[in-house]
C-alpha cells in the first residue's frame, strides 16, 4: 500500500482537502516512485528519502498542512497508532474522529465489504471525505476484489448522505476523469494491459449508510418496469454502417498496435461529434414542436 508519483502530485494539487484537517490513513503508507521522479516531488516539498514509517506524517502535516495525522492497520508491524481489523465493527471511541480517511489500497484486501465501509464512513465526521484509490483491472490476486467505477457511483446513488465529488480511472502514467470519457475509449482503456486503479473522493453528509446495493443499470428489471417496445427495423444500409462502426470500435479497443493516447483522442473526438449531432437533432425536433 502506498503512493504513486501521480497520486502524490494529485494530493498536493488538492491541498485544500487536507489543510487544517484531522487525517487518518488506512495503513502507514509510503511512496513508490522512480529515481527520476524524486526531484519534481522535492520541488513540491515532498521528501521521499525519509524512513517509510515517517513519510505519511511528513506528507500530511508538513506538506499538506493537516492539523493531525494517524494511521490504522490490522497489526503494529508498520507502527500504526490504531490497531484494528476493519472486517469487524470498530469500537465506538473511533467514530467521527477524522475529516479525511485515505485509502490507498486497503478495501480490496477486506472480505467483509459492508462492515469495512461502515467502519470507514463511521470514522468520518459529517462533511469528511473518503479519499480512495483501489484496483480496477489487471490486478488479479493482488487482493480479494477489483472494483468497477459503478460500485462507487451506485454506493452514492443509494445513499443520499454520500456525495461522489470525483471519480477517475488511473494508469501508472495518468488519470482519466471517468465521466468525461466516451464509452468506446473506456472499453479501450479496460481492454488495455495497463494496471488500472479507480480513484475518487466521496463526501459524507449524513450518518445512515445503506449497503444492500443493486446496480442501477439493472434496477428497472427489479422494479417491474414495463418491457421495452421493439425497435423499428432500420434500413439495410443503416444496419451495415452500424455493423462496420461496431467492428472498428471493437478492433480499436482491443488492438495493441495503436497507442492508448491515440485511442483516447480518436474515440473521444468521434463521441463528441456524435453528441453534437444528437443535440442538433433534438434542438431541431423541439423547434418543430
Amino acid at each position: 500500500m502506498g503512493y504513486s508519483y501521480n497520486s502524490l502530485v494529485r494530493m498536493v494539487d488538492a491541498k485544500h482537502r487536507f489543510a487544517g484537517k484531522d487525517v487518518l490513513t488506512l495503513g502507514n503508507l509510503f511512496p513508490f516512485v522512480k529515481p527520476g521522479q524524486q526531484a519534481p516531488l522535492a520541488a513540491r516539498g515532498i521528501d521521499v528519502s525519509l524512513p517509510k514509517e515517517k513519510f505519511s506524517s511528513h506528507l500530511f502535516t508538513q506538506v499538506l498542512g493537516a492539523r493531525s495525522y494517524q494511521s490504522l492497520d490490522v497489526s503494529d508491524y508498520q507502527g500504526s497508532e490504531i490497531i484494528a481489523n476493519l472486517n469487524h465493527p470498530l469500537p465506538p471511541e473511533h467514530r467521527g474522529r477524522y475529516d479525511v480517511v485515505v485509502d490507498a489500497g486497503t478495501l480490496e484486501h477486506l472480505a467483509n465489504l459492508s462492515t469495512a465501509l461502515e467502519n470507514i464512513f463511521g470514522l468520518l465526521r459529517p462533511g469528511g471525505i473518503y479519499y480512495f484509490g483501489v484496483p480496477c483491472n489487471n490486478w488479479v490476486d493482488h487482493g480479494f476484489f477489483q472494483f468497477s467505477p459503478t460500485f462507487f457511483r451506485d454506493l452514492c446513488i443509494d445513499n443520499p448522505g454520500l456525495v461522489l465529488d470525483d471519480l477517475y480511472l488511473g494508469t501508472e502514467d495518468r488519470y482519466y476523469d471517468y465521466a468525461a470519457q466516451s464509452p468506446a475509449f473506456l472499453r479501450a482503456l479496460l481492454a488495455s494491459r495497463h494496471k488500472l486503479n479507480v480513484l475518487g473522493i466521496i463526501r459524507k453528509q449524513g450518518e445512515q449508510l445503506q449497503l444492500d446495493l443493486t446496480q442501477s443499470k439493472y434496477r428497472s428489471l427489479h422494479a417491474g418496469a414495463a418491457p421495452a417496445q421493439p425497435a423499428l427495423r432500420k434500413p439495410a444500409h443503416r444496419r451495415l454502417l452500424r455493423a462496420v462502426r461496431s467492428g472498428i470500435s471493437s478492433w480499436l479497443s482491443q488492438t495493441a498496435l495503436i497507442p492508448l493516447g491515440v485511442k483516447e483522442r480518436v474515440s473521444n473526438g468521434l463521441y463528441r461529434m456524435k453528441m453534437r449531432r444528437r443535440q442538433r437533432r433534438q434542438l431541431a425536433a423541439a423547434q418543430r414542436h
